[in-house]
């Protein structure tokens, strides 16, 4: 079907063609990329296919339907042979209050140490990856739309993991004060 009156959600200024904090669809055949360093905490979705990558120094594969996560200043570098889809969660200031109070009980959680814990991407985010791939593919791209819909990630999270998996698997961004860290990019 499409977005109705998509000229008059474009011309908004809350409409925005790069995107900061929010969600990226990315379909590929082949992937190749050089190590980039991450500038905001995100949360990558394999939708389809499988990723070789690495991610400071630490090598992994990532099949379909999995996630993880990664924090500001993390160097990572992708490759992939073959046809595949992922969807990226970038975020900085994003989380609010509700989530914070979250964060803070699983800080004091035991932590994986310096592992990347990858997770399955369960039924119910499934569902809220699905309809969001088609919100974007139909150009949903207004701010608005992708804070609501990082709130909505985060709140699925809570609901359909446990605090021990949610804390593996935030671990690269938790910090000591209970809150995101704050890392400097070099």
């Amino acid at each position: 079907m499409g977005i109705l009156y998509l000229k008059e959600h474009t011309s908004c200024y809350n409409y925005t063609k790069c995107i900061w904090e929010g969600f990226l669809y990315h379909k590929f055949c082949d992937i190749e990329m050089d190590e980039e360093i991450n500038e905001t905490d995100s949360i990558l979705f394999v939708i389809e296919g499988e990723l070789e990558m690495s991610c400071n120094g630490k090598k992994m594969k990532l099949l379909a339907g999995n996630m993880i996560c990664f924090g500001r200043g993390s160097r990572f570098k992708i490759h992939s042979r073959g046809k595949g889809s992922i969807v990226i969660a970038q975020f900085d200031n994003a989380v609010q209050s509700c989530e914070k109070i979250s964060f803070a009980q699983l800080n004091s959680l035991d932590s994986p140490g310096d592992k990347i814990y990858p997770l399955e991407i369960r039924d119910r985010l499934h569902l809220f990856l699905k309809l969001l791939i088609s919100y974007l593919e139909d150009g949903a791209n207004c701010v608005h739309f992708h804070e609501t819909k990082l709130k909505e990630l985060f709140w699925s999270i809570r609901f359909y993991y446990t605090k021990t998996e949610q804390a593996a698997f935030f671990h690269p961004i938790l910090g000591n004060d209970y809150d995101f860290k704050k890392k400097d990019i070099q």
